[in-house]
């Protein structure tokens, strides 16, 4: 409780205030489901104040429960000001997810009351929540029960969370799920992730598992309150495979555990299994065919072991040997004719890139003089960024061991006796303004992306500046380095990783020379089309 508040508090119980004034202090506010433009009524609105409990310390305790009327609308008359929080709950109903740009959502906020401002208005946004039905059989056409089905919200990369248990007839009805679009896919039995075990014999390295495929469904759009049918899945029995690791001449310090990693190399969405005893010897099961990275750190002695794995139609043995990590003394530099920023909030940033993901970051406080360290970092490309630094510098070179880094990747040297980074910024960045519209009428907050020529991956951008537009379709890029730039409109979010050559090959092209500044107008563009 602030000392403001006290002596208001004070105050009100002398009478001096409310006895000057009509304004009867209160909170009131509204819910609103942004899908059906309506006010959500019977939604429950808990109300707290932050008090002083018995040890002085300032506590957010209940004080009062209402519920919005038929309108979404709901009021609190108070008997003083005071600090307040205010939260909204309504079963079959959550707080919507927009992009970035978008309305801030969630189930509470601060509402404080002052003198000066007597009456707070806040407002809630709540959607219905839907579900996805649908059935499974095997591939004789004859239903499967007890089967566990997984859904992924998309384009958000993450695990298939289990949803619902196929019944007697295969029909299964996944509950509660908020409003967008979802991938679903039965989930293989031993479960839907890798496993690792330390100790196994020579027989189990024979074995070749058999399992329910898990491939995914075309994605199912779900509105908010309706029910959306992914129709009749067949579950195929695929084989399984493990992968033997054997990290030679090891050095165990008591005690000591490591992290093991398991990534795809053509997706986001990795394991580690930290905790896991020193040894020798891994067995990973549960692989279902493709390119894998295995990782294995040893923090105590700052050691990395890494393979890149093909798994195909056989079980794998893999040797991995342990390499040092590491580490880079680096210096932040002016370009000739510019000057440097204040470093006093600035860090250096590494991610380790594995494929077309990046894994393990590690990052280094620069000092006032510009100087940094950055330790034990696995012997991979490393994509180099800096943060902090405001929108009037931009990085113009990156130097290891004195030669230019022309992609902007840095592989540190196994063994090298020096590991020297130095990051050239100049002062004269680039700007791209516009604004996107359709026909005469602006889009409002539209999802801009600007990617710079050449893709650092092939045919997919790993990097680029976004952001979201204004409600007038307006939008300003800053701090970009001179080059050749594919700028596009979209009307969703959409991340960098995922967005295609065909994409781009809509963008609008745009050269960007040192200190110049270029206005481009957009179209916007659907990227599932």
């Amino acid at each position: 409780m602030t000392v403001g508040h006290i002596a208001v508090c004070l105050a009100l119980a002398a009478g001096f205030v409310c006895g000057q004034s009509d304004n009867k202090p209160e909170i009131r506010g509204a819910v609103t489901d942004p899908s059906l433009d309506i006010g959500v009524a019977g939604a429950e609105i808990t109300l707290f104040e932050f008090l002083l409990d018995a040890e002085k310390t300032v506590v957010r305790t209940q004080i009062a429960t209402t519920s919005t009327d038929t309108r979404g609308e709901f009021r609190f008359p108070l008997q003083h000001v005071g600090e307040y929080f205010v939260e909204v709950k309504k079963e079959g109903y959550s707080v919507p997810v927009f992009g970035p740009g978008g309305p801030p959502t969630n189930t509470g906020t601060r509402a404080d009351v002052t003198l000066e401002h007597p009456s707070q208005d806040v407002r809630f946004l709540l959607t219905r929540l839907g579900e996805i039905t649908g059935g499974v059989i095997d591939e004789d056409g004859n239903p499967i029960a007890g089967l566990r089905i997984g859904t992924q919200k998309t384009p958000i990369p993450s695990d298939f969370e289990p949803a619902a248990i196929t019944n007697q007839d295969g029909s299964f009805t996944t509950k509660k799920l908020a409003p967008g679009e979802y991938l679903v896919r039965i989930l293989p039995k031993a479960g839907d992730h890798e496993t690792v075990t330390a100790g196994f014999s020579e027989d189990d390295l024979k074995i070749i598992d058999e399992d329910f495929n898990p491939a995914a469904s075309e994605p199912v759009p779900v509105s908010g309150g309706a029910s959306a049918s992914v129709g009749t899945m067949t579950a195929r029995k695929v084989p399984f495979y493990r992968v033997h690791l054997f990290v030679p001449e090891v050095i165990c310090q008591p005690k000591e555990n490591w992290m093991l990693s398991v990534i795809p190399r053509t997706v986001l969405v990795g394991l580690s299994y930290t905790g896991v005893p020193c040894g020798s010897d891994f067995l990973v099961r549960n692989l279902k065919p493709g390119s894998y990275w295995f990782a294995v750190r040893s923090d105590k002695l700052s050691r990395w072991a890494l393979a890149a794995v093909e798994v195909t139609r056989e079980n794998v043995e893999v040797s991995m040997p342990m390499m040092r990590s590491a580490e880079l003394n680096g210096r932040i530099i002016a370009a000739e004719g510019a000057a440097l920023p204040n470093l006093g909030q600035v860090t250096i940033m590494m991610r380790a890139r594995l494929g077309a993901i990046f894994r393990w970051t590690a990052t280094a406080p620069v000092t006032l003089e510009g100087k940094f360290v950055v330790r034990d970092l696995p012997l991979v490309p490393h994509d180099v960024s800096v943060r902090g630094l405001d929108s009037r510098y931009y990085v113009k070179e990156l130097r290891y061991n004195s030669t230019a880094m022309a992609d902007g990747m840095l592989t540190p040297a196994p063994g090298a006796s020096v590991q020297d980074l130095e990051i050239v910024l100049d002062d004269k960045p680039g700007v791209i303004s516009g604004s996107v519209r359709d026909g005469d009428k602006p889009v409002s907050n539209p999802f801009i992306v600007a990617v710079k020529l050449p893709f650092q991956e092939g045919d997919i951008p790993l990097s680029g500046e976004s952001l979201t537009g204004d409600k007038d379709g307006k939008f300003q890029i800053l701090g970009l380095p001179p080059g050749e730039y594919r700028v596009i409109a979209l009307n969703k979010f959409v991340r960098l990783n995922e967005i295609s050559v065909q994409i781009l090959s809509r963008a609008e092209k745009v050269i960007v020379d040192r200190g110049s500044s270029k206005d481009v107008s957009l179209k916007l563009i659907d990227p599932s089309r």
